[in-house]
């Protein structure tokens, strides 16, 4: 069971080279141990030269990075949906995502994006950009994503879809609610969740 720490670092040379020890170097290599997690959020804001620390860990000591590509908040798309040079800058992202996460292992890589649940259509574009990248999708539940349109985010490969949800599973109306009935609905949504999200691997053609 791996560890992603939703920190959504991002800052110049120096800060980010401290912040990828904290977070992505085991404390036998040099790392301070205490925040050490397996894979990591990170904002590319401030431009690539801040994220080659922390692609630098992920790719030498077998961690995973993902970087902040059209997010699931409503204001996202005042940034992320505007055009630049002719494209969308969630493109210019995914572009640079891909460029990064490039290497010499076969099957997926080890930079990932970050792309709401809450937009399967900007997900299926970006998605086609990003091939073989890992997506991680938040937006499911409390932030109005439907689990129905997630698999417009998932591509060819076992694994290259991850969707956290917390709020949708815990969160109750009803303050009143006994421990047994509140253990039950999460068990409930649980089970419709993993439902809703399962691999399903495209049925053959048929033969004539």
């Amino acid at each position: 069971m791996g560890v992603i720490l939703d920190a959504k670092r991002g800052d110049i040379g120096a800060t980010a080279s401290a912040d990828a020890r904290a977070y992505l170097t085991p404390a036998s290599e040099g790392g301070c141990g205490d925040f050490e997690a397996d894979c990591l959020t990170v904002n590319p804001l401030m431009g690539p030269d801040t994220l080659e620390p922390f692609a630098e860990c992920a790719k030498r000591y077998g961690k995973g990075l993902f970087v902040l590509c059209r997010t699931s908040n409503p204001g996202a798309g005042w940034l992320q949906d505007r055009m630049t040079g002719n494209r969308l800058i969630s493109d210019h992202v995914a572009e640079l995502i891909g460029g990064i996460g490039q290497g010499d292992v076969e099957g997926l890589n080890a930079i990932g994006a970050v792309i709401g649940a809450t937009v399967p259509h900007e997900g299926r574009r970006l998605r086609m950009l990003l091939p073989n990248t890992i997506i991680l999708a938040p937006g499911l539940g409390a932030q109005g994503g439907d689990a129905s349109s997630i698999h417009a985010l998932r591509g060819n490969q076992l694994g290259d879809l991850l969707v956290p949800v917390s709020r949708g599973l815990v969160s109750v109306v009803d303050r009143e609610i006994s421990p047994a009935d509140y253990r039950e609905l999460i068990l409930n949504r649980i089970t419709t969740f993993k439902d809703a999200i399962a691999y399903r691997p495209a049925a053959p053609a048929a033969v004539g």
